[in-house]
């Protein structure tokens, strides 16, 4: 499904000219050191970021590897920087960020579920309301499956439709700590460009910050979830 962009741990400031280019240009080693900048760990990585008048960056590490994305300020314009773990670095990609257009389908949650993420479920009732018939959807991809009480498959189908819940939920705690429309430009940054870039929309709320972390890491379950249906 989506392909994480990864990267290196560097340190990086910026240089900034009069006038302000089309993408953000990271810089020097120290940006990362002062006492502004916020760190949060996550799961799966330790996240840095570090706001300046004109531009975000951000830097995420994996342990063994990291990334570091920088957007400037009011655009949605992001370079990712992917590094080795020797500091050589391996490529380093320009983004445009599409603006959110589609917006998400309301109906009851106890047979459906849609997130801005494209996690899904849509659950219908077969065989004269004895069984379930499940659609589950990812970015991309989706299998559907008939639920039976008690089989291996239903306990599994109930963890899809637990963490598809859970996804929504945090979703809605980055909205409401921004916007909608900050969360669903984080959202598809993610998936277009990776986990860095996704931050640097988030940078102003500390709180925007932990939903996200916990938003990648349920997404990470779901997709687990997702290829043992």
């Amino acid at each position: 499904m989506k392909k994480r962009i990864t990267t290196l741990i560097l340190a990086t400031t910026f240089i900034f000219s009069s006038s302000l280019p089309a993408f953000a240009v990271p810089v020097d080693t120290n940006v990362f050191n002062s006492a502004e900048v916020n760190v949060v760990k996550a799961k799966d990585f330790t996240l840095m970021v570090k706001n300046t008048e004109d531009q975000c960056v951000v830097k995420v590490d994996y342990g063994d590897h990291y990334e570091i994305a920088t957007r400037v300020i009011g655009t949605n314009s992001v370079t990712v920087q992917t590094f080795d773990s020797n500091d050589n670095m391996i490529s380093e990609k320009d983004f445009t960020i599409s603006e959110p257009q589609q917006a998400a389908e309301t109906r009851a949650i106890g047979d459906y579920q849609h997130t801005w993420s494209n996690y899904e479920y849509d659950i219908d009732t077969i065989d004269s309301g004895r069984h379930e018939s499940w659609e589950c959807r990812r970015e991309n991809d989706y299998k559907t499956r008939t639920r039976y009480e008690g089989s291996s498959i239903a306990d599994r189908l109930d963890l899809w439709r637990d963490s598809v819940d859970d996804i929504d939920g945090y979703e809605k705690k980055v909205a409401f700590y921004t916007s909608a429309t900050i969360a669903k430009m984080a959202i598809e940054a993610y998936f277009t460009a990776g986990t860095a870039s996704a931050f640097t929309y988030l940078a102003g709320s500390a709180k925007a910050l932990s939903s996200m972390t916990k938003l990648i890491d349920e997404m990470d379950n779901a997709d687990r979830i997702f290829d043992r249906l």
